[in-house]
């Protein structure tokens, strides 16, 4: 299929705006796109990006921001912290001078500006009640408050458990603190222990959280037909957000977006990052080694396409 740089860029930037919109309206903002139901949401990932690409819609970013100021106690701070350095190191390494602005600052205009567009923004944010099984992050943070101790959790539901270094790395919270979490539960009976693996692949401990089916009927995610935990699909948002935003950093370059060849060769280089969430979604993302030159384009721009679809799509690829 013939497809032009221009036509790609349209394409690829309405399905990345869609996946935002698609979280923000399950959080309670006036939109015409559904809500997410079936992914859970990460608050965080989620402020970060769309902080990331709020020049591109200002009603967006214009909502987020409205959305912020009205919840910010369910909002993890230096969560977010961690998070909006990874994106402003990312556009640093890529060669933009200036770190992402906090999400107020994004917004044109001043002060007083930007207080008379939240104003005229407010009477579109719903008030948000917790409601979908996308929102299983906000129930866990009511139980067990605004901590890393919530995100734990919530990974050792969805996943077979870990050691502290890999949950840390996938929940982004520092390594220490997930630490002193799981070894507090695992001396009070909330998680197991494992030994440490003897082939010298891990010299960590790994834990296990105990009970995974009495806890799937306190949040009520039992499926009635098979009596098992059917809990909402984990996805890592941050590594995605953090791959589309780069791409869209690459898609405004206009180094890059006047020559297919050299978007071909930036393709190149971020085709890693993207064959790991193309797996996850059984999307085929074609290696660079079997096309030359600019012929990469066209395939790496398609499966890019497929990804922001599937991401904004109701249906999520089972096992």
């Amino acid at each position: 299929m013939a497809l032009s740089l221009n036509e790609f860029k349209e394409r690829f930037m309405d399905g990345l705006l869609r996946v935002h919109w698609k979280q923000w309206s399950a959080l309670g903002v006036a939109s015409q796109i559904l809500p997410e139901e079936n992914r859970i949401i990460d608050l965080e990932p989620l402020i970060a990006s769309t902080q990331a690409i709020g020049a591109h819609d200002r009603r967006l970013l214009l909502s987020a921001t409205e959305w912020i100021e009205r919840n910010d106690a369910r909002v993890n701070h230096s969560r977010l912290h961690r998070i909006q350095r990874m994106f402003s190191m990312q556009r640093q390494g890529d060669g933009e001078e200036n770190a992402l602005p906090v999400v107020a600052e994004t917004v044109p205009g001043s002060v007083q500006e930007r207080r008379s567009q939240y104003r005229r923004q407010s009477e579109k944010i719903a008030d948000f009640f917790v409601r979908y099984p996308s929102h299983l992050q906000f129930r866990l943070r009511g139980l067990l408050g605004i901590t890393a101790s919530a995100d734990v959790l919530l990974y050792l539901l969805i996943f077979d458990g870990g050691n502290s270094n890999a949950i840390a790395e996938e929940i982004c919270h520092d390594q220490k603190n997930v630490y002193r979490i799981l070894e507090q539960w695992a001396k009070t009976g909330i998680v197991k222990k494992a030994g440490k693996r003897k082939d010298g692949a891990s010299s960590l401990h790994a834990y296990h959280l105990i009970g995974k089916q009495r806890w799937g009927d306190i949040f009520e995610y039992i499926d009635v037909s098979t009596q098992k935990c059917n809990y909402p699909n984990l996805h890592n948002w941050r590594r995605t957000f953090l791959a589309l935003d780069r791409l869209a950093e690459a898609l405004s370059d206009s180094r890059l977006t006047g020559d297919e060849y050299l978007m071909s060769t930036h393709f190149r280089d971020i085709h890693p990052i993207f064959d790991a969430i193309g797996t996850e979604g059984k999307i085929d993302v074609p290696s660079p080694k079997r096309f030359q030159g600019s012929e990469y384009f066209a395939p790496f721009a398609l499966a890019m396409i497929r990804i922001v679809e599937w991401l904004s799509s109701p249906k999520i690829p089972s096992d």
